[in-house]
């Protein structure tokens, strides 16, 4: 017998241990321990016996040759070795797939428990498969097992440092544990490694963890509060009335309206909401007399004239009341009387259209100050949006109602519309939408301005913009504003001034309209009677209408016909007269030149109006303004008028020369181009403009100015 080899044997104890310690990795029980014992084992265990180099260099000399035909089988040896052993990988990354699909079936089937299993022997068989573990990780963290979950996406990142879907689960299970810090790394470093069309998921992740933070320093912040003693009766007092309406089993319908009436005016300030938040007081409409009343609602095609379900009705008012006050500019509140989503939109859509006009006013109060939160807008976009906006658009279009709910109905309506999920939303049903909006634009005041903020929050889509901008809607809105600024010229005070407030939100939109979409809607507006109708516009100056206007017809005014129009209505003189009065206001300069450059370009017969004494005056005086746009068409306009030589005779005397050839020393561009052309027209124009060039050495920067030949 031979003797042992007692390095062998060593190395074989070695090999044993290592396989303990791969196996035990497989339990998630026991691996934290396992890693512990791995690190000792690398850091105490040393080869034994003497160094393998030392040994090979001593003994190389007399090692033994050993014979070709044993090299060949312990080279076949090895092949067939290798061989074995990814065959048995095969077998087993194969095996551990077809776990993997029967975990992801159990999963979709919502079979948690079972998919954990499967994934933990898929992994026993494919230790080194990050996928595993982060649906392992899934897995948990749909049964709550959030530390297991973040074990496992532990495993997957030490596996796979760049894996997204580890980092991502692992922020959900920290923010899920509470700790918000670590899981907001988690959630930036996945959003740094993931694509960048994927950011918006890690983005929404991010603010959730943000809000939850936010929650939970409120929740400190309340129990510091009513650990204090300070205000200790209010918190009793709500907690006490809020207790009774959450369990109304012995109230009756009067008791709880009394009681709700109360806890109203208990909440003073953000901690007394955060209480009533805390104890579940958002959620009042889902429950008891609440839910009565909607569960009775929902069996009826109208509201029912009984004295039960008037009770009842009136304890939903005053639910609804309550709610208002414990949700006003807290958006934390906000969202949770929406923390069902679309099933809590589907529930005030209901309100909306089956209820009595008391319940309709006080839900549009709390939709009115809910949809200052994005996130409740953003879950209002979810499933019902269309539903909830024909709702709001019924209410509106309602006469039987007071004019303060069906405008109340608008704005609900137009504060969803600032939120682009919203809006989007609403574009399969825009043509059924916008012809109820244009139909109350003729009513009163209040709920025409209401009307028209709904259409300009819904402008701020292009694909619903385009839909306005055909004749059957356009026609109309400048009807509107044509009985508006007849109705500003008979009234005055207040009503003037919502006219006015009017007609300065229909102009935004259709300059919105004219920059934003084909020539159809520039056709309509640039109709002769339509011109006339903005050039009467020119005379209200409240809420800055007379600008606005002047924008709109440097818009439209493309065609002879605009400029031809502009000129026989009086339209360019009445602008000329207003720029020269107006000189601080930029954005009516550069409008009203912009109309003169393109009158003077389009009906050359213009230019009798725009050369007029006072005109040319105005020009030059333009020269001198810090806007560029001013600057360059002003210059343009002169160049235009000085073509005409009594023109040039007019201008002598004047400043012109001076500050055009001041305008050309600047850095060269259109702007020194225009008035390099000027300048030349005006020195062949007449001959004391050519000395006061010559006399300013302007020729040499004239020709370094001019535009370049082509």
């Amino acid at each position: 017998m031979s003797e042992p080899n007692l390095e062998v044997d060593a190395f074989l104890d070695q090999v044993d241990q290592v396989s303990d310690l791969i196996k035990g990795l497989s339990n998630p029980g026991d691996s934290e321990d396992i890693i512990k014992k791995a690190d000792d084992w690398l850091k105490h265990e040393k080869p034994k016996g003497k160094d393998r180099m030392v040994i090979n260099k001593s003994t190389q000399s007399n090692a033994e040759v050993i014979p070709s035909d044993s090299q060949a089988s312990f080279l076949s040896s090895l092949e067939k070795d290798a061989a074995e052993r990814a065959a048995r990988r095969e077998k087993r990354e194969k095996r551990a797939e077809e776990l993997k699909i029967l975990g992801n079936t159990a999963f979709k089937e919502g079979k948690y428990k079972e998919a954990v299993e499967l994934y933990m022997e898929a992994i026993g068989e494919d230790k080194g498969n990050a996928l595993l573990h982060t649906n392992c990780a899934q897995a948990h963290l749909k049964l709550g097992n959030f530390e297991k979950a973040l074990e496992r996406c532990d495993f997957a990142i030490r596996i796979d440092e760049a894996c997204v879907k580890a980092h991502l689960r692992r922020g959900i299970a920290l923010r899920s544990m509470g700790d918000y810090d670590e899981a907001m790394k988690s959630f930036v470093q996945a959003r740094t490694l993931a694509p960048e069309d994927q950011r918006k998921t890690f983005d929404r992740h991010i603010d959730e963890t943000n809000i939850a933070n936010g929650l939970a320093k409120k929740e400190k912040e309340l129990e510091q509060a009513m650990k204090s003693g300070k205000d200790e009766e209010s918190f009793k007092g709500i907690d006490r009335r809020l207790s009774q309406l959450i369990l109304p089993a012995a109230l009756t319908p009067e008791e709880y309206t009394k009681s709700a009436s109360k806890l109203r005016t208990l909440i003073k300030h953000p901690l007394h909401q955060e209480l009533f938040r805390v104890r579940k007081g958002t959620r009042l409409l889902t429950d008891g007399v609440c839910k009565r009343y909607f569960e009775k609602l929902k069996l009826e095609e109208k509201p029912v004239d009984t004295q039960e379900f008037k009770t009842l009705e009136l304890c939903v008012t005053e639910t609804l009341n309550l709610l208002v006050v414990a949700i006003r500019g807290n958006d934390t509140s906000r969202r949770d009387v929406f923390t069902n989503g679309a099933q809590d939109v589907a529930f005030f859509t209901q309100f909306l259209e089956k209820s009595s006009a008391s319940v309709i006013e006080a839900s549009l109060c709390v939709l009115r100050e809910a949809s200052q939160c994005s996130h409740v807008c953003k879950l209002a976009a979810v499933g019902s949006s269309a539903k909830l906006a024909q709702a709001l658009l019924h209410v509106a279009s309602k006469s039987s109602y007071k004019d303060s709910i069906r405008s109340e109905a608008l704005l609900v309506l137009a504060q969803l519309c600032l939120q682009e999920a919203f809006r989007r939303s609403l574009v399969p049903k825009i043509t059924t939408i916008l012809p109820q909006l244009s139909a109350i634009l003729p009513t009163n005041g209040s709920l025409a301005a209401s009307s028209m903020a709904v259409l300009t929050n819904l402008a701020k889509d292009t694909d619903i913009l385009s839909k306005m901008s055909t004749e059957s809607y356009i026609t109309p809105f400048v009807g509107f504003m044509h009985h508006w600024a007849r109705d500003i010229f008979r009234k005055s005070g207040k009503e003037c001034q919502g006219r006015s407030l009017l007609l300065h939100q229909l102009l935004r939109l259709l300059l919105n309209i004219c920059a934003n979409t084909n020539s159809g809607a520039c056709a309509v507006l640039q109709q002769p009677i339509n011109v006339d109708y903005f050039a009467a516009l020119l005379e209200v100056t409240a809420e800055n209408v007379h600008t606005l206007t002047a924008t709109l017809l440097a818009r439209i005014c493309t065609t002879r016909g605009v400029a031809e129009s502009l000129v026989s209505n009086e339209g360019m003189a009445q602008l000329q007269d207003m720029a020269a009065n107006m000189r601080d206001n930029e954005d009516l300069l550069d409008a009203v030149v912009k109309i003169a450059v393109k009158v003077i370009t389009l009906y050359p017969t213009g230019r009798s109006v725009i050369a007029q004494d006072k005109a040319l005056q105005l020009w030059v005086s333009l020269l001198k303004c810090n806007r560029p746009t001013v600057l360059g068409n002003s210059a343009l306009c002169l160049s235009e008028c000085a073509k005409d030589p009594q023109v040039c005779v007019e201008l002598v005397g004047s400043n012109v020369v001076s500050d055009l050839l001041e305008l050309c020393k600047r850095d060269k561009s259109k702007i020194t181009e225009n008035c390099a052309i000027a300048l030349a027209r005006l020195a062949s124009g007449h001959p004391e403009h050519t000395a006061r060039l010559r006399q300013l050495g302007g020729f040499e920067v004239l020709h370094s100015r001019a535009p370049s030949q082509r």
